[in-house]
């Protein structure tokens, strides 16, 4: 006798009927997702923001540290000049400020505060981290008003302006430092103004 397989035809059709309807339960699901999708990315109808643009981020505007100022010395990164108060020629990598007023120093920027230290060449420093490699540097201040962990928004007062040893020759005055990913750089490409007011 020979072995045969014998078929239910209606064993069949139910296993292929099972898997049809399994399939079309998961494309179900998947269009149901999909619409879900679509709706968050593109704003759901009738809530008038269907034509909005992108996001954007406001740009950055950083605060000057006296609202009444003289620059008494420019940054010079790249060259040397001659500092009367050590007698030496050295680069100034910071800029100073001396207060046409009120010698309440402002911080530049949002940020922590990652320092703030008193050295007896430099006065009061005041270190403040504003994130995405950004940090700003007060000395020659007077007095310190913040601590190692404070947050600060723009515009709050860190500090006031004094005389360092370093550059006693340009008297009471606060000396801005901005570093970006470890390096110096130019101050004045974020703070807006003239190097010659």
């Amino acid at each position: 006798t020979t072995n045969m397989k014998v078929y239910h035809q209606n064993a069949n059709k139910s296993a292929r009927r099972g898997l049809w309807y399994s399939l079309l339960a998961a494309a179900s699901v998947a269009a149901i997702a999909l619409v879900v999708t679509l709706a968050v990315v593109s704003g759901s109808p009738g809530r008038g923001d269907d034509n909005a643009g992108p996001v954007t981020t406001a740009p950055v505007e950083y605060v000057l540290p006296f609202e009444n100022y003289t620059i008494v010395r420019a940054p010079s990164l790249d060259k040397l000049v001659y500092m009367p108060s050590v007698n030496m020629w050295k680069t100034h990598n910071g800029v100073d400020f001396a207060s046409d007023g009120d010698e309440n120093v402002r911080v530049m920027a949002d940020g922590e505060v990652t320092g703030a230290e008193q050295s007896s060449l430099e006065g009061w420093v005041v270190t403040v981290d504003h994130g995405n490699g950004l940090v700003s540097v007060y000395k020659s201040l007077e007095s310190a008003l913040v601590k190692k962990g404070d947050k600060l928004k723009a515009g709050d007062e860190i500090g006031t302006a004094g005389i360092m040893i370093a550059e006693s020759d340009v008297g009471k005055h606060v000396h801005i430092e901005v570093l970006k990913g470890g390096e110096a750089v130019n101050p004045l490409d974020y703070l807006d103004t003239d190097a010659e007011k």
